[in-house]
């Protein structure tokens, strides 16, 4: 298949009137338009690497925590249709039964396919949590850091967890970050009261994200910085994003941007099940949730998740930076924060060719799962 695109965002360049050649689901060439038949004319649209979502509960009615397969691939289908073409499903804290039920349906549509964007593994956010930061997350289901419970409970299923969240500052979160880094798992510090050298020590042992930047952690104080100064200051770590302009003020978005750089920034949805819907009445992990204006909220007032797709990120980002820099924190940062950079987050020989061609008010016009045409409606 060949792709006639009016620009190509690599991320790490731009490039005009180009053609990407795939082959077998791969990129197998990326040159300048020669004047012979294309399969694809997209001359008026721009090409970027297909989204990828580090950080989403539900969509469409669905949850990660209904615990069936049939839930994955309906927010999979979701997701592709927005230009989301890799994610990873996230487990809240709740009753092991059922975070194990949600991983369990994550394996199975790894191994047999999604019907939509590609599940490239579990991200578990809990429950080795601080009960003092839980924002939207169910509260008697919080248990100690161990590695050896989890592996307990979750078997041979363990090996299907990519990323993690953890709240350093708890008795035995150290040694668990140090266990799941030797695993290959991308922990992240989330819903915690870390000081700032809890923290940077949380980092030396190997944690290399923080969970939705400013929400639900000790906010930053001139003679107490906490987590947040330690992770916006440290090189080694990517910071997750939802940038709804519910979760983060504008401001406070760029702030980190303009600290983090765009390499190590992760936009994220952070979606709940009311994404893609109307507003109304759902829920998150069996808790209530209530959306108006499609911002979600606990019955307590709390946040709970957002309504959006990656795309409505990049459209609020590239109100401010360029769409390159916005781009990438769609794609290639997420992608390079849990070691998926080596086939996912460029559009570049040898990578998997998912490719989203944008329209120029940064509508999704179509989208591209390993050179196969999504043919579900695009949103």
């Amino acid at each position: 298949m060949r792709i006639l695109c009016g620009q190509v965002i690599t991320p790490d360049e731009v490039l005009d009137n180009s053609i990407i050649a795939i082959e077998d689901g791969k990129v197998v060439s990326l040159s300048p338009a020669d004047g012979a038949s294309v399969d694809v004319d997209a001359s008026d649209k721009t090409a970027v690497p297909g989204f990828i979502d580090l950080h989403i509960h539900g969509g469409v009615g669905h949850e990660v925590m209904d615990g069936t397969v049939e839930a994955i691939r309906g927010m999979s289908v979701h997701l592709a249709a927005n230009g989301t073409t890799s994610w990873l499903p996230s487990a809240l804290t709740g009753p092991w039964d059922k975070m194990r039920a949600a991983v369990q349906a994550t394996a199975q549509a790894m191994r047999e396919g999604s019907g939509g964007a590609e599940v490239l593994g579990s991200h578990l956010e809990g429950p080795f949590l601080n009960a003092a930061r839980t924002g939207a997350q169910p509260p008697d289901y919080l248990r100690p850091p161990s590695c050896g419970e989890m592996k307990r409970e979750l078997g041979d299923l363990t090996s299907v967890v990519r990323y993690m969240a953890v709240a350093s500052e708890l008795p035995g979160a150290i040694d668990l970050i140090k266990e799941l880094c030797a695993m290959g798992v991308t922990v992240s510090l989330a819903h915690t009261d870390a000081s700032y050298d809890e923290a940077r020590a949380a980092f030396d042992a190997g944690a290399t994200s923080l969970t939705h930047t400013y929400n639900a952690m000790r906010p930053l104080r001139h003679r107490e910085p906490g987590v947040l100064a330690a992770a916006l200051l440290d090189d080694r770590v990517t910071a997750e994003l939802i940038w709804d302009n519910y979760h983060v003020h504008e401001a406070a978005a760029r702030i980190a941007i303009k600290l983090k750089g765009p390499d190590r920034i992760a936009l994220i949805s952070d979606a709940v099940s009311a994404a893609g819907l109307t507003d109304g009445d759902y829920f998150l992990g069996g808790q209530p949730i209530r959306v108006e204006g499609g911002l979600a909220r606990l019955a307590s007032g709390t946040i709970a998740g957002s309504t959006i797709t990656i795309i409505d990120a990049v459209r609020n980002a590239a109100k401010y930076f360029p769409l390159r820099d916005v781009i990438k924190m769609a794609t290639l940062s997420p992608a390079r924060s849990i070691g998926a950079d080596d086939r996912k987050g460029r559009i570049a020989v040898g990578y998997d060719a998912d490719v989203v061609l944008l329209n120029r008010d940064l509508s999704v016009d179509a989208v591209f799962l390993k050179g196969q045409r999504f043919q579900g409606a695009i949103k």
